[in-house]
């Protein structure tokens, strides 16, 4: 039940037991909450003021009680969001935002795409797409890239060394910078685009590397 004080205006009403809408509130209790006693849907939002004021809390003399852009009516038969919530699902992201502007997400779950960020994270902190489990396509689910690689989310190549940051990943290698993992004098970049060496096993000291033709010369041990 709400209130009388959340709304009403009046402090004084006088008795008046009819009904003169036949939305289930007085005339005095109507006088209360400064209500319309002839009109059963003050606020025009299509529930009545008795429902809005016995059942659901909302306010009945304002169709969107917490300002989120969606009718409260709508958010609770249509929608089934919390019409006294602007951010039902607790993402960061008000219900209106989610239902009304690209991209759409979900607004009872907090994780549209359930890539481990909230959608609220992904449009105001990372900049990745809430709706996309891998937004910089590099294989890596944009969670993990933040949340367990630390690497870019938006950023297919996060050190700009060649190498994509799911290659980096699976290889062993750092995605944060261009290194050289192995120590043999070539950056991991040039092991796995250029000479086709594994960039975590060095190859100095070995004229005949494993996987190069017969005779080939480890080109790394030409620059060292």
């Amino acid at each position: 039940m709400l209130p009388t004080s959340s709304y009403a205006n009046h402090t004084s009403c006088p008795r008046d037991d009819r009904d003169s809408d036949e939305d289930r509130l007085t005339n005095q209790r109507e006088c209360e909450l400064d209500t319309d006693p002839f009109r059963a849907d003050t606020d025009g939002d299509g529930l009545i003021d008795y429902l809005e004021v016995e059942v659901h809390g909302t306010n009945p003399r304002w169709g969107d009680t917490e300002n989120d852009r969606v009718q409260d009516r709508q958010e609770i038969e249509s929608w089934q969001t919390d019409p006294k919530n602007p951010d039902t699902d607790g993402d960061g992201i008000s219900d209106g935002v989610e239902l009304y502007d690209p991209p759409i997400t979900n607004p009872l779950k907090p994780d549209t795409d359930d890539d481990g960020l909230k959608d609220g994270e992904e449009a105001n902190v990372y900049k990745t797409h809430p709706r996309e489990l891998d937004t910089d396509k590099d294989t890596l689910t944009d969670g993990d890239e933040v949340n367990k690689y630390n690497c870019d989310p938006i950023k297919l190549d996060t050190d700009d060394d060649g190498v994509d940051d799911g290659v980096e990943v699976r290889q062993g290698t750092d995605c944060r910078q261009s290194t050289d993992t192995d120590g043999d004098g070539l950056t991991d970049g040039a092991e796995v685009n250029t000479y086709g060496t594994s960039p975590t096993v060095s190859n100095k000291g070995d004229l005949a590397p494993s996987g190069a033709p017969n005779g080939q010369i480890n080109v790394a041990d030409l620059l060292l």
